[in-house]
């Protein structure tokens, strides 16, 4: 892509938020509406990237009408290119197509906060109560499966199929297994 094409692109989109701010006698969305919009949906939508995106566009494309469908697969294609979190960054640019850049910062922090705010439970409770022995077979006990949750993106990545389908997967499935949990292995 030459820097005209991109100078363009930018252009563009910059020129597109700053006409849809403009747009006198229409609906124009506050960025408490985005922020609780997408604080919402950052509570629910649980499955990654794709599930995130897809409650994304069916809120503000189909059920909302803010943004044309187009304008939505534009925004999955540049947060594609953008370096980071690929839902963080439609989510952004939904935000920037809707207020600018106030708008991405509401939509970003709206669905980042569940998260956030779900870390800070957990690391409360672990860091308060993960000396009873109970709490603490609970949190080991999330070990196993998050080195499992690891081996199946390891293979849905490199298309190898089903988890441990070969010597190698169950190789790696072992090994993280015996990383990741020795005091169980000690026990």
């Amino acid at each position: 892509m030459t820097q005209g094409t991109l100078s363009g692109t930018q252009a563009s989109y910059s020129q597109t938020a700053e006409a849809a701010n403009d747009k006198a006698g229409e609906e124009r969305v506050s960025l408490w509406f985005l922020f609780w919009t997408f604080l919402k949906i950052g509570s629910i939508a649980f499955g990654g990237f794709m599930a995130l995106v897809s409650v994304v566009e069916n809120t503000i494309v189909r059920r909302r009408g803010l943004l044309e469908h187009k304008e939505m697969l534009d925004g999955i294609s540049l947060a594609n290119l953008l370096p980071g979190p690929m839902a963080v960054n439609v989510v952004a640019f939904v935000g920037y197509r809707l207020r600018g850049p106030a708008g991405a910062l509401a939509t970003a922090s709206g669905v980042l906060l569940p998260t956030f705010v779900l870390i800070l439970i957990l690391s409360h409770l672990y860091f308060t109560y993960g000396h009873i022995a109970a709490l603490g077979n609970v949190f080991r006990g999330l070990i196993p499966a998050v080195a499992a949750n690891l081996t199946i993106v390891e293979n849905s990545s490199l298309g190898t199929g089903p988890i441990l389908s070969r010597r190698r997967d169950g190789a790696i499935f072992m090994s993280s297994m015996e990383t990741t949990c020795p005091p169980l292995a000690m026990k």
